[in-house]
């Protein structure tokens, strides 16, 4: 496991590229990067958000009976084509289809709300960020 250091250097590292590549460009470079890294379970985009390095992803798909199924996903972009959805301090606010007690399932509208939330806190925490 990384050091908090090295964590928040590459965060740096991401938030300092992107700023020079702009949001539109970033949320293409990761659509590129997601059709080889497509969601098991909700692979289609609907919806992406970029801020500070990171792109907050709304995806579609079905389960096992056919029925639409919606998740988020945080990306931290590394560089390039690459992004990465774990080790980075964002990583736990990725929401699964269901909820944690498996009783049902988000609506795409849910899962929208809860991307333009988890943008709005990832834009609070780097203005606050040494």
């Amino acid at each position: 496991m990384p050091s908090i250091d090295f964590v928040r250097n590459l965060d740096e590292k991401s938030s300092l590229q992107q700023m020079r590549i702009g949001a539109g460009e970033l949320e293409d470079r990761f659509r590129v990067w997601q059709r080889n890294h497509p969601n098991f379970l909700t692979p289609e985009i609907v919806d992406l958000l970029a801020v500070d390095g990171f792109v907050i992803e709304v995806s579609r798909g079905t389960d096992f009976q056919r029925n639409p199924i919606f998740a988020v996903t945080v990306a931290r972009w590394v560089s390039g084509n690459d992004f990465t959805t774990q080790e980075h301090r964002f990583t736990e606010l990725s929401r699964d289809p269901i909820n944690r007690e498996g009783n049902r399932r988000y609506t795409l509208s849910e899962q929208r709300q809860y991307a333009q939330k988890v943008r709005n806190r990832i834009r609070r925490l780097e203005e606050v960020a040494p």
